[in-house]
């Protein structure tokens, strides 16, 4: 089983604070939050006459998040229930394992096949 999973939460923007607000109530350490674009099932069409349709892409926020897999659960329920508006273009929510975790800073390496945790590497070693 993968110790880390990645959330990836594409929301309506007017949605965030109420979703961030969940989650820090939850604990949630840290996530990334970005400004997109797109469509999905549901997306306005505006037309231009002669027969020409172009697809008006709404503003959303996608939110990323590594957590431990045993609180994905919750973290998901949290962002359901506080982006949830009941329109059309809600979001998304996907749930994907995590291969290999590594702290940049602190060299820190979570191989989600071993249950061992790897030391940081020591000052002679190679990267």
């Amino acid at each position: 089983m993968h110790k880390h999973m990645k959330i990836t939460a594409i929301i309506q923007e007017q949605q965030f604070d109420d979703v961030l607000t969940k989650l820090v109530a939850l604990g949630i350490e840290g996530l990334t939050a970005t400004s997109v674009k797109g469509f999905g099932e549901w997306h306005p069409r505006q037309s231009f006459g002669y027969g020409k349709t172009f697809n008006k892409l709404s503003d959303h926020t996608r939110l990323e998040i590594f957590i431990e897999s045993d609180r994905a659960d919750a973290v998901i329920d949290a962002i359901t229930k506080a982006a949830h508006t009941g329109e059309a273009g809600d979001g998304v929510i996907a749930l994907l394992p995590i291969e290999r975790f590594v702290h940049v800073r602190s060299h820190y390496r979570d191989i989600s096949s071993s249950d061992d945790d790897q030391a940081p590497p020591s000052e002679g070693d190679q990267p």
